[in-house]
């Protein structure tokens, strides 16, 4: 137990030394929920046309 608890203390401590830092985080005001849906369909999209031209094993 105590490599992997020496494993989680390590990135929680990286974590929260990344949090801490000013550009961490940032706000992007209004979002309308219809562009997000689209975004999300792109994505769907994009994802789906990549693996239909991909070969399975």
């Amino acid at each position: 137990a105590w490599p992997a608890w020496l494993l989680l203390e390590y990135m929680m401590r990286v974590a929260e030394g990344l949090s801490s830092l000013r550009f961490a985080a940032f706000e992007l005001g209004e979002f309308h929920w219809m562009l997000m849906l689209a975004l999300y369909g792109l994505v769907w999209w994009m994802v789906w046309r990549y693996n239909r031209g991909v070969k399975a094993l």
